[in-house]
């Protein structure tokens, strides 16, 4: 991280930070956490300009003397600085509840001052793993009432999961046809959760949650895991010739029987 003579930006978050001589720091934080982005000069920033802006295009947050107009609707309602500390030159802002398109570069520019500084934000997406067989429920919620809304669950950017609207299913693919249901008496709560039953190892991947009118999107990640098989009792090469011994004959007094039949390994 680069000390300059005059002001300091990191971005803090609990969790592990990195960061490698000029390139900007990177924080990663998990879906729905709350990030704090630090920005701090040595001077009294109550009558300044800040600009946050997010891949150098979108505006995070406006301030001068106060919240200024024009923040992208990404980021509408989930932004804040801390006014009590403007007086001691801390510009920061916190992003509430983060999304996996939250990840991206930050800068945060004080033009009367000729200072920026850039911070990199990597928000991973919430990873529900469950064994092959059972169902999975994959979590999609929002502070709003939903029940008139349109959701949309996607699979891979290209499978339709779920596309709910008004209680109808429009569209879905045969992979998960039969398998998916919401929860009805939870969307007036804002839970656009869906629950994928009898799992298959294909199911696994990278599931978002669209509310379109909303702006909203949230991504989950499934693995499905496998049941391991026990092949302690296979062996390599030909069919095997077992053998036991009778518990008198161990020194150990314990008897271990393994029984194999017609056994071809390729291993």
């Amino acid at each position: 991280m680069q000390l300059l003579p005059l002001s300091l930006c990191l971005l803090t978050l609990t969790g592990s930070t990195f960061s490698d001589g000029n390139v900007p720091e990177i924080i990663r934080a998990t879906e729905g956490d709350n990030a704090t982005l630090t920005c701090y000069i040595n001077k009294n920033i109550e009558s300044e300009r800040f600009e946050w802006k997010k891949d150098g295009k979108k505006d995070v947050y406006l301030y001068e003397g106060g919240l200024l107009p024009g923040q992208d609707e990404q980021f509408r309602g989930r932004v804040s600085h801390f006014d009590h500390e403007l007086k001691n030159g801390d510009a920061s802002i916190t992003i509430s509840d983060t999304k996996v398109s939250d990840s991206g570069v930050y800068t945060c520019d004080l033009p009367n001052l000729h200072q920026t500084f850039t911070v990199r934000l990597v928000v991973d997406p919430v990873i529900v793993r469950v064994k092959e067989g059972r169902d999975a429920s994959l979590p999609c919620k929002i502070n709003k009432d939903i029940w008139i809304e349109q959701f949309y669950w996607m699979k891979d950017r290209k499978k339709d999961v779920y596309l709910y609207y008004e209680g109808l299913v429009l569209r879905q693919d045969e992979q998960f046809r039969g398998r998916v249901s919401y929860f009805n008496h939870l969307l007036r709560n804002g839970n656009a959760s869906i629950s994928i039953s009898d799992t298959k190892l294909s199911d696994s991947g990278f599931y978002t949650c669209d509310l379109t009118n909303l702006h909203q999107t949230f991504t989950v990640r499934l693995l499905v895991v496998g049941e391991l098989k026990d092949r302690s009792c296979e062996l390599q090469g030909r069919a095997a010739k077992v053998s036991t011994l009778r518990p008198e004959q161990t020194e150990d007094k314990v008897l271990l029987e393994c029984k194999v039949s017609d056994v071809f390994s390729r291993i």
